[in-house]
């Protein structure tokens, strides 16, 4: 799911949400006095501690999320602080300073006007912008706090809202999340941009949800200008990345005839979004395993009964056929008729060759198979299906 809004859509206003907050704590010493704020971080962590469920869920009590929203606050005001404190500081230099009151796990950026984008680490991430001059640094912005009415990203946006960090079932809105941040190039009037990766807490499986944004800095706040949410599969071997005006962001999605473990990468997608001068626009997703996807659409096509002679040779249809019958064999009628397919693919190995390539399927009903393509225009015509009894080499 993509959703774009025109970059000149409304922005938020600077959130003085945290300075009512902190002006309303127990008063201890200066407000920007390092060791204070650290103190009163660890404490406001101590106590949500005790609501926190499974080590990744709030509990159900009402006022978890207040202490949630307190403890994001002084992280925010503690790095506000601290670089009161070091005025020359890289963004690196405040990730590792950070990573002594939050943990290890945090990322930062540098964007215009010298702010720093930080990341703080799950399970509950948060992401926030420090943001001032010399030694008048605040915290001017945190993603928790994008205001969603009306705001046709706002289910995805909910995700980093502390009040959703329990276990739910809402697609968009389950669980507290954490993420990332990188740096994009900046627009034509030299405003920053960035893109926050987060991915969902799960209770269980390899497989979990996630959504990348992307967002224009205007040296007040920030403004989302896309949001897209999808799957991945943890520790996949590829992620998000920015090369060349191009973000391009690796998500797991399904084939249509069979599927595949949680832990395997599946159908991957690429979702690129072009970032320039004039803004950033969706270029769509491509797929990055087309010969998988064509002999997807062979065995797609033949489940029901559609001519596959655009794609596949007389032979491999037939043979297609044949696994299709096989699969077909061991499941009721009503069943195959609610959904074909060959069943949980265990391998999928594809081997690029000159002029085409070769894959090797190997699925629980429809067993073993090898498939020869050969490249014709922009895609595939499939010359030869082949049984593997003995599975893919």
């Amino acid at each position: 799911m993509s959703i774009r809004r025109p970059e000149s859509s409304r922005r938020m206003q600077a959130g003085t949400w945290l300075a009512g907050l902190l002006a309303a704590l127990p008063a201890a010493a200066a407000p920007g006095d390092v060791t204070d704020l650290a103190a009163r971080y660890r404490n406001a962590d101590a106590q949500l501690q005790k609501h926190v469920v499974e080590d990744q869920w709030l509990d159900a009590k009402p006022d978890s999320p207040k202490l949630l929203v307190l403890r994001w606050a002084l992280a925010g005001e503690w790095m506000a602080a601290w670089r009161d404190d070091h005025p020359q500081a890289t963004s690196r230099d405040a990730c590792a300073a950070l990573a002594t009151l939050v943990g290890k796990g945090s990322s930062c950026g540098t964007l215009a006007g010298n702010a720093l984008l930080v990341a703080t680490p799950g399970p509950f991430g948060n992401v926030f912008i420090v943001a001032g001059e010399g030694t008048a640094q605040r915290a001017a912005w945190n993603i928790a706090k994008q205001p969603l009415a009306q705001d046709p990203m706002g289910p995805i946006l909910a995700a980093w809202q502390a009040a959703n960090a329990r276990e739910q079932t809402a697609a968009e809105r389950s669980g507290p999340i954490a993420g990332q941040v990188g740096v994009l190039s900046a627009d034509a009037q030299g405003r920053s941009r960035f893109f926050v990766d987060g991915i969902r807490a799960q209770a269980a499986g390899a497989t979990v949800g996630a959504q990348t944004t992307v967002w224009r800095w205007d040296g007040k706040t920030a403004q989302p200008l896309l949001a897209h949410a999808y799957a991945v599969m943890l520790g996949q071997s590829v992620g998000t990345r920015f090369e060349h005006g191009l973000l391009e962001v690796r998500e797991k999605r399904e084939f249509r005839s069979f599927g595949s473990c949680g832990s395997c990468d599946g159908r991957q997608v690429d979702w690129s979004v072009r970032v320039d001068g004039a803004g950033v626009a969706d270029q769509g997703v491509r797929s990055t395993v087309p010969e998988l996807d064509a002999v997807d659409a062979l065995f797609w096509r033949r489940m029901h009964a559609q001519s596959a002679d655009d794609i596949a040779s007389q032979s491999a249809i037939a043979q297609a056929d044949a696994i299709v019958r096989t699969a077909r064999a061991d499941v009721s009628a009503s069943d195959w008729k609610r959904f074909p397919n060959l069943g949980m693919a265990n391998t999928l190995d594809v081997q690029v060759r000159p002029g085409g390539a070769q894959a090797c399927v190997d699925t629980e009903a429809g067993g073993a198979f090898t498939a020869t393509l050969r490249r014709r225009g922009d895609g595939f015509l499939i010359e030869r299906i082949m049984p593997m009894p003995k599975g893919c080499p």
